[in-house]
């Protein structure tokens, strides 16, 4: 993980230099090494990369590490160069110089491939033997002679898989004809020396384009299958055994469709060109979906357990309940204040739809139903803005009838005195709900509408009386 990677930002590289503690990080290297079982022939000293002692020998594990991870189909292969960058005359030189002072030589990279098949356990002639069939098959352009050396035993390839087999000789082929085209340029060179493997592919470079023909087939099958809309088959393929995907489970194929549906949509899968970045997809597409999936099952699980209280529970245990991660409720909104109400309400709207409320609803009837305890809490507070300021914003959702802004200080009146009464009242929930602070409105609206009716009276009366007057 990075965070044991010393001087991830490299401050004290660039203020001080190396370090004896940068070693750790060359140790960790070192181990990843042995964990993904490159063979030993290949590992570097600490010193070799510290000290710089022989930093051919470092560049040499780089490329047999490229070589080993392009097998296994997890990186693209590395590309050989010979040909396409030249070196300067002076650059030669100096590079010669460094070379001859520590004391050491160039090692034949393009012999790793043959050392890394030598390095297998088990009858290595016979492998050699294998792989060489395997190569006069492509140049003959014989399927059925291919695909018989592909799946000869002593050639220790893996994943072979039959309805790929145009493929395969295609991708062979191209390879091959690269590697001898590097190996002839190498010829012209007088410091050259002839290898067996100069112009025939590996073990591990087969079976790293096996690897790569295998997952972008399946690849676009994954993506037809998108299109289609089966999940089932969606599951299936992406836990085919040559994809070497981790922790695929059959019942997650809707949600693998989902999280491919999202990758298309958003169009960044058109970037990846090579296979190893594809099943890097795939894995991401796998893992995500799991994610997914399981989150839904705890979210079902919280719901089943609030309507389980609301059924057949109790109001501390129905806030227990609404307080579950999985809902994804704001904590600050659940108080023990609000838990009476949280109980009359959403028992009642439970009943009334005649089915369990769903996650939405439970969401929606939380958010409402804390604006109403907050409200109540304001009255209790006497502050008359308060009062007003939760009011406002409750109508904002509610929407109630008859709100009129000249009427702020008898609605808080009225509010307060209908509190009061409630209190009085022998119920469990004594905070307003919607329903009182509704009629709390239209009474205080109603008594308005009466005092100007008896307003208007007087004053009608008070000019009769004054027309009257000599």
């Amino acid at each position: 993980p990075k965070s044991h990677i010393y001087d991830l930002d490299l401050k004290r590289y660039r203020a001080a230099g190396l370090q004896f503690r940068h070693t750790d990080n060359i140790n960790f290297w070192l181990k990843s090494l042995k964990a993904i079982k490159l063979p030993l022939t290949f590992h570097p000293e600490t010193t070799d990369v510290y000290d710089k002692k022989n930093m051919p020998r470092v560049i040499y594990c780089i490329h047999a590490l490229s070589s080993h991870l392009f097998k296994l189909g997890k990186t693209p292969q590395i590309q050989d160069l010979y040909g396409k960058v030249t070196f300067t005359d002076e650059e030669i030189t100096v590079m010669s110089s460094e070379l001859q002072k520590y004391g050491v030589q160039l090692p034949a990279f393009q012999k790793i491939g043959g050392l890394l098949a030598t390095d297998l356990p088990g009858d290595t002639a016979a492998l050699h033997a294998a792989v060489i069939a395997v190569n006069h098959a492509v140049d003959s352009e014989d399927q059925e002679a291919l695909l018989k050396s592909l799946q000869n035993r002593s050639v220790r390839l893996n994943f072979i898989l039959e309805e790929y087999l145009e493929c395969y000789a295609k991708t062979l082929k191209t390879a091959k004809a690269a590697k001898v085209e590097a190996a002839m340029n190498r010829s012209l060179n007088d410091s050259y020396v002839a290898d067996v493997y100069d112009d025939l592919l590996t073990q591990a470079e087969i079976q790293g384009h096996i690897n790569s023909v295998n997952v972008s087939q399946k690849w676009n099958e994954v993506l037809d299958i998108a299109a289609q809309h089966d999940s089932d088959k969606m599951a299936a393929v992406l836990a085919s055994p040559c994809l070497q995907l981790s922790d695929v489970e059959r019942d997650n194929g809707s949600w693998y469709e989902e999280m491919l549906r999202k990758l298309v949509d958003s169009g960044k899968w058109i970037e990846y060109e090579e296979s190893s970045e594809w099943r890097k997809v795939m894995q991401h597409i796998v893992s995500e979906g799991n994610t997914s999936a399981e989150l839904y099952q705890k979210k079902t699980s919280a719901v089943k357990t609030v309507n389980q209280q609301l059924a057949c529970g109790s109001v501390l245990g129905l806030l227990e309940a609404l307080r579950s991660p999985c809902l994804e409720i704001d904590p600050e909104l659940l108080t023990t204040f609000a838990a009476p109400l949280y109980w009359d309400e959403m028992v009642a709207d439970r009943l009334d739809c005649g089915r369990d409320l769903t996650l939405t609803d439970i969401k929606t009837s939380v958010g409402v139903l804390s604006q109403i305890a907050h409200l109540t809490s304001a009255i209790d507070s006497g502050n008359h803005e308060n009062i007003w300021t939760a009011l406002m914003n409750l109508s904002a959702l509610l929407r109630f009838e008859g709100l009129e802004p000249g009427l702020q200080t008898q609605y808080c009146s009225g509010l307060m005195a209908c509190r009061s009464y409630k209190l009085l009242e022998d119920v469990d929930c004594t905070i307003l709900n919607s329903a009182d602070i509704q009629d709390c409105i239209n009474l205080v609206n109603a008594k308005y509408e009466e005092n100007n009716r008896v307003v208007s009276c007087l004053q009608k009366l008070n000019t009769a009386v004054r027309d009257r007057s000599p």
